[in-house]
């Protein structure tokens, strides 16, 4: 079960008071929120960092008077790892067919699994092309028994290269570990830069799923990517049917 967090826990995290609190939540008027419906919402989703957002502005009325609110606040109310790992885990079928692995979540904030990175829409776009429109791609990806993890835990991609490189190499006994865990079908590397790693850390574990890698959908692969994604996904492992949760 998904975790909640509500109005008065943010309140009282920064001192608000959370009469005043919920009645300031009440004039921003969000669409997701009904009139004298409880401020109860996901931990990790949109609607908590919403709600972050406006107790911020609150407790520092310096953020609001910025023009660049958002990219100002953006280390602020960015999801945490624990956050990022919760939601993460909220979306692992009970056996993984087909093992997903990105660099790192990015520094961004967002997320594969708050379906709105780079990754999470062409992804969406290649399993639609192979399979049809879907209302809810991470729940059909879920479905399959596909899982997307990550070789470093926390953003790296803000960081200089040869930090950046450094992060990659020292977590790759993690990652090995998790794959013996998860014991894939198959895994894809969705960045080509680490594919060695990867490599090496399936190897050191003794997994013998095939491995594959395509080029991540940036601004200048994006066509690369779907196209790769559509010769591949045929040659997949997955379920036919909802894989247990």
């Amino acid at each position: 079960m998904t975790e909640k967090v509500t109005a008065n826990e943010i309140a009282n995290e920064l001192g608000l008071n959370q009469k005043h609190y919920r009645h300031v939540l009440r004039g921003e008027a969000f669409a997701w929120h009904q009139h004298n419906e409880r401020w109860t919402v996901d931990r990790g989703s949109r609607q908590e960092r919403e709600m972050r957002r406006v107790a911020l502005e609150i407790a520092d009325p310096r953020f609001k008077e910025r023009g660049t609110r958002e990219r100002s606040l953006s280390p602020i109310l960015g999801p945490t790892t624990t956050e990022i790992e919760k939601t993460r885990r909220a979306f692992r079928p009970l056996r993984i067919t087909t093992l997903f692995v990105g660099e790192s979540p990015p520094a961004s904030g967002k997320f594969f699994y708050y379906a709105n990175s780079a990754l999470a829409r062409n992804m969406r776009r290649a399993m639609e092309e192979a399979f049809g429109p879907t209302d809810d791609f991470l729940t059909s990806f879920k479905g399959f028994g596909w899982y997307l993890d990550d070789l470093v835990l926390t953003p790296i991609d803000n960081l200089e290269t040869a930090e950046r490189i450094a992060a990659c190499h020292a977590a790759q006994a993690d990652l090995a570990a998790r794959i013996a865990e998860y014991k894939p079908q198959a895994i894809v590397v969705m960045v080509l830069g680490i594919r060695d790693i990867v490599e090496k850390a399936a190897i050191s574990v003794g997994s013998n799923a095939p491995r594959y890698a395509v080029p991540f959908p940036g601004p200048w692969h994006k066509e690369l990517f779907l196209a790769e994604m559509k010769m591949l996904i045929p040659l997949l492992p997955r379920f036919s049917e909802p894989s247990p949760n």
